[in-house]
């Protein structure tokens, strides 16, 4: 059985959000780094700076966020950011132009799964780059895409139908000497990794834009899918329908997000309970072809509440005269009512809270129940939030807890800020099984109810 297991390290994105949305026009902005400095975006595409503005404190440093929406990278829009450590790039990205990332110190390059063109040198003088997965859509890769990766030895390629590769594009890479002082070596000569079965690639051992074609067998790649920190796993090739273990995410490097919880690995990155979901430690049989298994995460941020406008005071109306008084009729007995009972105030139903599918984020909807629900129920309530979430097949149960209780605490939190004491709620969760959409209960205790 063939198996050979690799040290691909996939760049860390970090996307804002679980779900996917449409595509938004960036106009003209400059954009920060997380560390400082910025880019230029003009017309969805990323220029280079102005020689003017083109200084060191201008720089961008640490990981630069590309805005959905931005379909090229233009030629020099990244060149030279030596102190770019990690990008970020949108799914609308297209075509990154002649030396778009050339010369930063990114150890590997996540390029998105819509990119077609990778133009001359787009990549080249990377000299810290370790490791190169070619989306399926790329149709044309240019020459020297990444001259000066000395460290640099597999590149993956997603496509089942080979891109045009230009005889040099591979060249000057994987050598046993670092490009730049400190920078990674490669050993052995440079291998090109293509999908079991396919056809239109050049016959295994044949040289391919400088790469030596190999056949890749089943490949298991990591996505940190928003990940503000730490490292995903390497990559696996393995024999068709193997069995590997799903790694670790603790320790030392492990896998963050600001603001999130990491679940586990799923094979969608929606975050929405869809596909397969794996916890560490457990088994997963690889099918055949490319499978990418996406971190998964559960909000635990806490939104302020939308507060409620003043009601708008309602002119005093004019007093109407006095009526000339009628002279009273005696009540039979059966219709008098006691003077000391009471008015019954009338209970307001409860609207339960909804939130976004698969996720712990409120609705618009969602927030208005609670203040309906904390208005009506009196100063004295106590309440009791059970979050509940369905068990879908193929979920690990630590997901759809972790799941159910983030829910709960997080109205927990809404009523707290409602003015609701902390002392007066309790917190359950509930798991259902069978189960199709998760929900959350809340019931309350008033004496004015």
């Amino acid at each position: 059985m063939f198996r050979r297991v690799f040290s691909l390290l996939l760049m860390v994105g970090m996307i804002a959000g679980l779900t996917s949305g449409p595509a938004r026009a960036v106009i003209n902005q400059n954009i920060l780094c997380s560390g400082g400095g910025y880019f230029r975006v003009v017309n969805d595409k990323v220029v280079a700076k102005l020689t003017a503005d083109n200084t060191t404190d201008n720089k961008c440093k640490g990981t630069a966020v590309v805005p959905e929406g931005v379909t090229e990278i233009g030629t020099y829009g990244f060149a030279d950011e030596i102190q770019m450590t990690n990008i970020s790039l949108p799914n609308s990205l297209i075509k990154i132009d002649g030396n778009g990332l050339a010369g930063t110190k990114l150890s590997t390059v996540n390029l998105p799964p819509n990119l077609e063109v990778l133009s001359q040198g787009a990549l080249q003088y990377n000299g810290y780059m370790t490791s190169l997965v070619i989306p399926p859509k790329v149709t044309q890769i240019a020459t020297l895409l990444v001259f000066g990766a000395y460290g640099l030895c597999d590149v993956y390629f997603l496509g089942s139908t080979a891109p045009t590769v230009d005889s040099q594009a591979f060249a000057q890479i994987c050598k046993t000497t670092p490009w730049v002082p400190g920078a990674p070596v490669g050993s052995g000569s440079p291998k090109a990794w293509v999908p079991e079965g396919a056809t239109s690639y050049p016959a295994l051992n044949s040289d391919f834009g400088g790469l030596s074609v190999n056949n890749g067998g089943s490949i298991l790649l990591f996505d940190g899918n928003g990940a503000s920190s730490g490292n995903v796993p390497g990559s696996t090739i393995v024999a068709a329908n193997s069995t590997v273990q799903i790694p670790d995410n603790t320790g030392v490097g492990a896998l963050a997000r600001t603001n999130f919880n990491f679940i586990g690995w799923c094979t969608s990155k929606l975050g929405d309970l869809s596909g397969q979901c794996f916890t560490s430690g457990s088994n997963f049989v690889v099918p055949a072809g490319t499978t990418i298994l996406y971190a998964n995460w559960l909000d635990i941020s806490t939104p302020t509440p939308t507060p409620t406008p003043s009601a708008t005071p309602t002119p005093s109306a004019t007093p109407t005269p006095s009526a000339t008084p009628t002279p009273s009729v005696s009540k039979s007995p059966s219709a008098s009512t006691p003077a000391n009972r009471p008015a019954t105030a009338a209970k307001a139903p409860i609207v339960m809270p909804k939130f976004a599918r698969g996720t712990t984020t409120l609705t618009d909807a969602g927030v208005t129940a609670i203040k309906n629900i904390a208005k009506n129920a009196g100063a004295d309530a106590t309440f009791t939030v059970t979050g509940v979430a369905g068990k879908l097949p193929g979920v690990p149960t630590a997901y759809v807890e972790a799941l159910a209780l983030s829910r709960a605490e997080k109205l927990k939190a809404y009523f707290i800020k409602l003015g609701v004491k902390e002392s007066n709620i309790t917190v359950k969760i509930k798991v259902t099984e069978p189960g199709v959409i998760p929900k959350t209960k809340i019931i309350y205790k008033s004496s004015a109810s």
